[in-house]
């Protein structure tokens, strides 16, 4: 009896240890994944800058692409495939995309359609229309870098104004009016929304300890506008020479900025209402030396952030803030010998996670979607 108890325990060892020798030599999980393959494939032959999804669920993107006609255009992910929305003859670089509350699209950049105008246009869900009140062409070089819209249906964007030069501006469906004015050449890098429709936005171009003017108050890099007035988030008074890049809300109002220091460091703060803090300190920091170029947050307030050279190792990577410490999310699964630089984020309605922006060797854009 006691020969055959060990001969049963010995076979159930051996089977067991065959078993973690199957798992320990199987493939490593893949949490990137990128959207179509084949003929479904996106095959963008340059950098992605700009992603929305709409109520939909449906995933656009645009930037330094073109069709096979030398076009720049809006690309559509149904789930299934990628498509060419509409068929509108765009001369520029698409830079920004936004989306409302009825599925429209918004895309603006350089963007002169065949009427001469750089301005934002829009998608119904059957033709492109262009948003311009102005009938005259706009100055060269001019265009929109950002756009945003609210729930409340606000359509904001950075535009020239003859009247008032580049500015922040508001589209009532038939004009557009002016919310800020005095925004010097290069305009505004981010702009986003909070819960209440109230807009924030932010430059990075301004040169490290220069300050801007805001109804009369001097800030530093970063502004908030809502329903037509502007107040300062100042951000220079904790953090001098700072020049801030990318902005998000939670779902708590709370207002996150990343952005770097006259020392070369990276950093992302938080606004709570009344003042900034730093989101991480001590052994808990992200060490970001070269560049935090997205983020972005998740239902549960989790921040993720995406640039290079993070936790002091040069490379691209993801990193997620639980509330208590940073931790990575390396981007796998892309092509050999790539690198894959990560230029905007952005999180459905039930929590996925994608990621846009273009492989460093061969310049080819590409979007992807995390999978825990």
């Amino acid at each position: 009896m006691k020969n055959l108890l060990t001969a049963c325990i010995l076979f159930i060892a051996i089977i067991l240890l065959c078993n973690s020798c199957k798992k320990s030599s199987s493939a490593p999980a893949t949490h990137w994944n990128e959207l179509g393959s084949g003929t479904n494939a996106l095959n963008a032959n340059g950098p992605i800058n700009a992603m929305v999804i709409d109520p939909s669920g449906n995933i656009y993107v645009a930037g330094g692409f073109k069709n096979n006609s030398g076009w720049p255009y809006v690309a559509k992910w149904d789930g299934k495939t990628w498509s060419q929305l509409g068929n509108i003859k765009l001369n520029g670089t698409i830079k920004t995309l936004a989306t409302d509350i009825n599925g429209h699209i918004y895309a603006g950049g350089t963007v002169v359609s065949s009427t001469l105008l750089p301005d934002v246009i829009e998608w119904d869900g059957n033709k492109w229309t262009i948003l311009s009140d102005t009938p005259n062409s706009f100055p060269a070089g001019s265009g929109t870098n950002c756009l945003a819209t609210n729930a409340q249906g606000d359509l904001f964007a950075e535009r020239y104004f003859y009247s008032g030069g580049l500015s922040i501006g508001k589209w009532d469906g038939s004009k557009w009016t002016p919310i800020y004015s005095g925004l010097q050449t290069n305009g505004v890098s981010a702009m986003t929304v909070d819960n209440g429709g109230g807009l924030y936005a932010t430059r990075a171009d301004y040169p490290l300890g220069s300050m801007i003017s805001l109804n009369g108050v001097q800030v530093n890099s970063m502004i908030i506008s809502s329903a037509g007035s502007c107040t300062s988030l100042d951000i220079g008074a904790n953090y001098p020479n700072v020049v801030t890049s990318n902005i998000a809300v939670d779902a708590n109002g709370n207002v996150y900025a990343a952005g770097n220091n006259s020392n070369g460091y990276c950093y992302i703060a938080k606004w709570n209402g009344s003042y900034w803090s730093p989101l991480d300190t001590g052994h808990t920091q992200l060490n970001a030396a070269y560049g935090i170029y997205s983020i972005a947050i998740d239902q549960s307030s989790n921040v993720y952030a995406a640039g290079v050279s993070f936790f002091d190792t040069v490379d691209y990577y993801v990193a997620k803030w639980d509330r208590n410490e940073w931790s990575k999310l390396a981007f796998d699964n892309i092509p050999t010998n790539e690198r894959a630089f990560i230029n905007i984020m952005k999180f459905d309605a039930t929590g996925n996670l994608y990621a846009a922006g273009y492989y460093t060797n061969s310049n080819k854009g590409f979007v992807a979607k995390y999978t825990k």
